[in-house]
């Protein structure tokens, strides 16, 4: 980290604790920026704190974006599947579906799918499949589904978006005769492929077991305070437990609950069922910034679960302005006592992301400290004093010396 000096009297009062320089090549009017860790840990939860200065110190106006969260519509869609055909062949149960569109003459667009089964307890590994005619089928990806003493997975993330009007499920040998009741194709804005808005870390925890309570605790540092979406543990052995998940303080005394719930892990044979995500909040949108949160396990009479690492799903946003010159700017934060700007730039948000964006990326973290002046030291004048002193008391000497010398003579 390094010194920057800003010259302008609103950072000169030491307002501003922090500053990031912003590199782009000026190839495009609009540049976009991606907030890393040191802002989120540094600035304001809220982000409020954030400001864009030129050479000149003068604020460039700029918006906060993020695709899962600044949706100004709900992207969520889903569409009905209709069964139009099932065979089986080689022991592989196939059954197609048409994607019934939600008004005529639009496209369908879907990035999941969930099946409906109304048996009880199964296992199916199958192959997904997508068509435009019904004739020529492309693969998508193959996956489980199941239902085993009341969990179930039944939903298949399709991991990108098709507009497919057909969709063609294969049941790997399945001679259980366990039958497929329907499909619906789920577009979910928060399963799209957007990377550069999500991020994957692992974060620092440390694991506790509570014998009085049969719990497994686990206190969880996100030191970053990022927007946490979701929360996986990496574990071993077979495993079904629920959990309550608190933000906390630094001293490990639940706040709130901010999530419940229940995780599993069992593998024997071909037959494998996982789930070790911690939901947050109640909706897709939802997320938490504390600093620090614990995970409470309930182990009933069963050993602990082995947890060998704790990995965090989180947002990141995207700061959007405007510059067509190559003036050096830098982003400022860390004022307590800033509030969020408003500037007009944000009622073009939507046109604004429609045009083609130049990334530019943020420089090492600088902290903005003016450098204090050494106070002078108050002048010393006993020293003065001193040889004062010494040089009357020398010519003292020498005028009684003369004079003694006058008067013999």
């Amino acid at each position: 980290m390094a010194l920057i000096s800003l010259t302008n009297d609103s950072f000169a009062d030491g307002q501003w604790q922090y500053a990031k320089a912003i590199t782009f090549e000026n190839q495009e009017e609009v540049k976009a920026i991606y907030l890393d860790e040191d802002v989120y840990r540094l600035a304001k939860v809220d982000l409020s704190d954030l400001r864009l200065v030129d050479e000149n110190q003068n604020y460039i106006p700029y918006y906060v974006y993020n695709r899962f969260l600044s949706s100004s519509k709900a992207e969520y869609a889903e569409y009905s599947g209709k069964e139009v055909l099932s065979f089986m062949k080689d022991n592989d149960y196939y059954i197609d579906f048409e994607i019934i569109p939600q008004r005529e003459n639009t496209d369908v667009l879907g990035n999941l799918i969930r099946l409906e089964v109304s048996k009880d307890s199964f296992y199916k590994e199958v192959q997904i499949l997508g068509s435009y005619d019904n004739k020529s089928w492309e693969d998508i990806k193959r996956d489980t589904v199941f239902r085993v003493n009341g969990i179930d997975k039944l939903t298949i993330s399709l991991e990108d978006s098709y507009k497919y009007l057909y969709f063609r499920i294969v049941s790997d040998n399945d001679t259980s005769g366990v039958a497929i009741n329907g499909l619906s194709l789920i577009y979910d804005v928060n399963e799209a492929i957007y990377d550069e808005y999500k991020g994957l870390k692992q974060v620092e925890h440390r694991v506790e077991v509570n014998k009085e309570s049969n719990e497994t605790i686990v206190n969880i540092h996100n030191k970053d305070r990022l927007k946490i979406e979701s929360i996986r543990l990496v574990t071993e052995g077979d495993f079904n437990r629920s959990y309550i998940l608190y933000s906390s303080n630094e001293q490990g005394e639940t706040l709130q609950v901010v999530g419940t719930g229940e995780i599993y892990s069992f593998n024997l044979g071909q037959f494998k069922a996982e789930n070790t995500s911690l939901s947050i909040g109640g909706t897709s949108d939802s997320f938490i910034t504390s600093e620090y949160l614990q995970l409470a396990i309930k182990d009933r009479d069963d050993y602990p679960i082995s947890i060998k690492g704790v990995e965090i799903s989180y947002y990141i946003d995207k700061l959007v302005f405007k510059s067509s010159t190559d003036d050096k700017i830098h982003m400022i934060f860390g004022n307590e006592a800033a509030t969020k700007p408003y500037y007009d730039i944000n009622a073009y948000i939507e046109e604004m992301e429609a045009v083609k964006q130049e990334r530019a990326t943020l420089g090492n973290l600088v902290i903005n400290a003016m450098e204090e002046k050494v106070p002078e030291k108050p002048f010393d004048f006993k020293w003065v004093l001193n040889i004062s002193v010494v040089l009357i008391s020398g010519l003292l000497f020498i005028v009684i010396i003369r004079k003694s010398n006058f008067t013999k003579g």
